[in-house]
């Protein structure tokens, strides 16, 4: 197991300058989840040192409105690494899965600070930085910008344009005070759409896809032929 990873297990000491909990809300299609989806966040979460962060996999994408497979599978998937994992920080949200329609990011992000206990706050949104000029389309965006202290962006300098890029390039809705930028060490050079584009001619021992994903995942993905065209048309 990744060795930044061990190391979240240990406790994470809290800056000395403020006592406010730092919460991470990480939503996404997830579909499928790999290792990418894990140990990025987890990266970013100690470079702020965050106290939780939260996954919340999306019914109905309100940008992509098609996902390959559905929210049961996805869900179960995310459950397998965060069981592996065995982080308490690390937490699942599925609330989303039980309404109707599409989720709405302003709708996913009021949900899980209205089901939070804890008054003083400080709430980042996760993205990656191909979310970034994708941003102001959601829905109520303003209100977004309300509810956050501010967005996460995952920058990739290798198959990305990285953090050097978008410091120069901000987009006119977002600035250095409602969105840090990391470059990520921990990017993976695939994505989800690369590995069902795999997968989707059944190609289950295909060495990069293996590494990514979590064995019992891929098990349940090729048992379930969830990505395979054959069983898709």
């Amino acid at each position: 197991m990744n060795s930044n990873i061990t190391v979240e297990r240990q406790s994470i000491a809290r800056s000395a300058v403020s006592t406010r909990q730092k919460k991470i809300i990480y939503a996404g299609t997830f579909d499928p989840p790999h290792w990418g989806h894990f140990k990025s966040p987890l990266f970013i979460k100690r470079e702020i040192g965050a106290d939780e962060l939260i996954y919340v996999p999306f019914s109905e994408h309100e940008v992509k409105q098609w996902q390959a497979s559905s929210f049961f599978y996805r869900a179960r998937m995310l459950q397998v690494y965060l069981y592996t994992l065995d982080i308490p920080s690390m937490k699942l949200c599925l609330e989303e899965g039980f309404r109707e329609g599409v989720n709405y990011t302003v709708d996913i992000i009021k949900d899980v600070v209205g089901q939070d206990k804890e008054e003083d706050v400080e709430w980042y949104f996760l993205v990656g930085e191909d979310k970034l000029f994708l941003l102001d389309i959601m829905r109520d965006f303003e209100h977004i910008l309300e509810l956050i202290s501010g967005f996460l962006v995952m920058c990739c300098p290798t198959c990305g344009r990285g953090k050097g890029y978008w410091e120069n390039n901000f987009p006119p809705y977002l600035n250095e005070g409602n969105c840090i930028l990391f470059d990520n060490p921990e990017c993976p050079h695939i994505s989800s759409k690369d590995i069902r584009q795999t997968l989707h001619h059944g190609r289950y021992d295909d060495e990069e896809v293996k590494t990514l994903l979590h064995p019992d995942v891929l098990q349940c993905i090729e048992n379930h032929d969830l990505y395979y065209y054959r069983k898709m048309l």
